[in-house]
Parts: C-alpha cells; sequence; structure tokens
C-alpha cells in the first residue's frame, strides 16, 4: 500500500511540474579559434534553441520560430543584430567588428558561426559575453579559445560578463 501511494505522489508530482520548471540550466557555449592560413577569429556559438528563441522574440518584436518552415524570413538580420548587441571583442587590444556568416537550428540547439577576419597576430583576447543574461538569472556563458595547440576558457556569469587571455609566447 505504501509503494502504491508513493508512486502515486511521484507521478501526480512529476505530472504537475511544467516544462518552463523542468528547463532550469541556462548555458551557452562559445567555440573561438584564431585561424593563422586565412589570418581570422572563427567563432561558433552554441545556445538552447527555445532560449534564444525567446531572447530572439523579445528584441524584435516578431515571431521567430527557429529551424522550423515558418521561420520568419528575417530571422538572420535578428540574429545578427542581436549578437552585435550583445558580444563585444577586442583583439591584441583593438576592438573588432565580426561577420555574421550563419547559424544552424535544430530542436535542441541553435549554432550562430561569426568571423572576424584581417587578423595577422593573435596574442590576446578579450570579449565580454552578455548573451541571455537580460532573460535568465542562472545564464552561464562558457568561451573556450584556441591558438595554435594552446586553449584557454572563461566561465562567465551576469555579475562576471567580461574577461581577458592571452597567448604570447
Amino acid at each position: 500500500m505504501n509503494t502504491i501511494l508513493t508512486i502515486l505522489l511521484l507521478t501526480n508530482s512529476l505530472l504537475s511540474t511544467s516544462q518552463e520548471d523542468l528547463h532550469k540550466f541556462y548555458m551557452s557555449v562559445t567555440e573561438i579559434e584564431y585561424n593563422s592560413q586565412s589570418q581570422s577569429v572563427e567563432m561558433t556559438i552554441r545556445l538552447f534553441t527555445d532560449d534564444f528563441e525567446t531572447a530572439l522574440e523579445s528584441s524584435s518584436n516578431e515571431k521567430i520560430r527557429l529551424g522550423t518552415k515558418r521561420e520568419h524570413t528575417d530571422t538572420d538580420k535578428y540574429i545578427q543584430k542581436y549578437l552585435k548587441n550583445h558580444i563585444e571583442i577586442s583583439v591584441n587590444n583593438q576592438a573588432q567588428t565580426f561577420d555574421f556568416i550563419g547559424k544552424e537550428a535544430k530542436i535542441n540547439n541553435t549554432y550562430c558561426y561569426i568571423e572576424i577576419p584581417n587578423i595577422s597576430d593573435f596574442e590576446s583576447i578579450n570579449i565580454k559575453n552578455l548573451l541571455l543574461f537580460d532573460l535568465f538569472d542562472g545564464q552561464k556563458n562558457i568561451v573556450h579559445v584556441k591558438s595554435g595547440k594552446m586553449k584557454k576558457s572563461l566561465f562567465l556569469t551576469n555579475s562576471k560578463n567580461e574577461g581577458a587571455l592571452s597567448f604570447k609566447k
């Protein structure tokens, strides 16, 4: 009898938990790599699709529908604007602008690709990453940077949203 009561209570608890309560993990991962052959900094940003869609809809006042047949026709424009408003990068102590290359939107994750061209030498990087901090208090943004064989990382939060890494040889 106690076993049946326990199962009923657990089932009721799981069914009454909303989808939003289940998704309490807010994180993005940014991979940055210096490409010495093309003399560019290449970046891949991975975000949870539902969170990113919420951010884009909030900033554009449009229904975005990432990765679906009903995706808004101006989604790439909204993504580019959002990224430019939420990411600042300096390479070798010089502020940089980046080019939005494109995105891949899947059910769970969306990948954004950006590039900073014309970087002949890569000794240091400073990145300010504000992605999704305005929406989720628990948002964490992890940044991995690779130059040659060296790889370093930053763990950014709402209270510490920027960091610098040195790759001087």
